[in-house]
């Protein structure tokens, strides 16, 4: 289906009815704004005032859906299959329309509220004690933060690819403007530096299998427990104990098991619904 073409049809026909976008809004109860929209093929008309706008027009729903007045001698455009397949698309379409709509509210709303939280937090610092030091956590905190949400809204395809790169991208710098304001020094690169490669090296593993791969899910979660709760924490919690010079080897040795454990179940679970399926 054309939205432009539906567009111009709309807008031909209002006029054709001596009306004006005002005067056809009122008649379905709709604002002026909505008819524009729809004109312009930037929005579709609720599924629910398609038969009232076809009504007010003076034309049928099939009509309208397609965009032109069907000619019952010479075309084929009324075949009960067509028209239930554009109503199929229109519908679908109309539907992807109020998902964008939605997804771009609540991103402008998520916009809104880290502007106003960084604002408020720089302010009363600044006014309070003349100075930026604790606003600047808050600072550095949503930026990172919404550079990870961003791509779920910006984004079609790879939405989970995009905001591992910017986890990536950001979580380094974050960490050093932690250690710029904190009062203790020199322990990003020599401490959180390894663990967060690690870290990252596991994420971006997982996302890359669940974003491009069939493999069962409970197979797939049985294996991100081994890698998370077993392998990447003996080898967290072995770097930790090196630097610190702290043992809890007990502690550590029951998550592993747990972890281990979980993930034998997961496995076997899962085998046991492929070989019934």
């Amino acid at each position: 289906m054309d939205n432009k073409k539906i567009g111009n049809f709309i807008a031909e026909m209002r006029k054709a009815n001596n009306m004006t976008q005002k005067d056809l809004a009122e008649q379905l109860n709709v604002t002026d704004k909505a008819v524009s929209k729809w004109e312009r093929g930037m929005g579709y008309p609720e599924i629910t005032t398609i038969p009232s706008l076809a009504k007010v027009l003076n034309i049928s729903t099939s009509e309208l859906m397609l965009g032109q007045k069907i000619d019952s001698d010479t075309g084929n455009s009324s075949d009960p299959e067509v028209i239930v397949s554009d109503t199929m698309e229109f519908v679908e379409q109309a539907h992807r329309q109020k998902t964008l709509i939605t997804k771009n509210i609540i991103f402008n709303s998520i916009n809104v509220s880290f502007l106003i939280g960084i604002f408020v937090c720089v302010l009363c610092n600044f006014v309070i004690q003349k100075r930026l030091d604790w606003s600047l956590y808050v600072v550095g905190s949503e930026i990172a933060a919404w550079v990870i949400l961003a791509p779920f809204f910006l984004i079609k395809r790879h939405r989970f690819v995009g905001a591992m790169a910017g986890l990536t991208i950001t979580i380094l710098p974050l960490l050093f403007l932690i250690e710029y304001l904190c009062p203790i020094k020199g322990w990003v690169i020599p401490f959180a530096l390894p663990m967060v490669v690690i870290s990252l090296i596991g994420l971006w593993i997982s996302v890359i299998l669940f974003s491009y791969t069939r493999i069962n899910r409970l197979y797939l979660v049985s294996f991100e427990l081994i890698l998370f709760g077993v392998v990447l924490n003996i080898i967290i919690n072995s770097f930790v104990s090196n630097y610190l010079n702290s043992y809890d080897n007990l502690s550590n040795f029951i998550v592993e098991l747990s972890c281990g454990f979980l993930a034998v179940v997961l496995f076997v679970y899962a085998a046991i619904r492929k070989n019934r399926k």
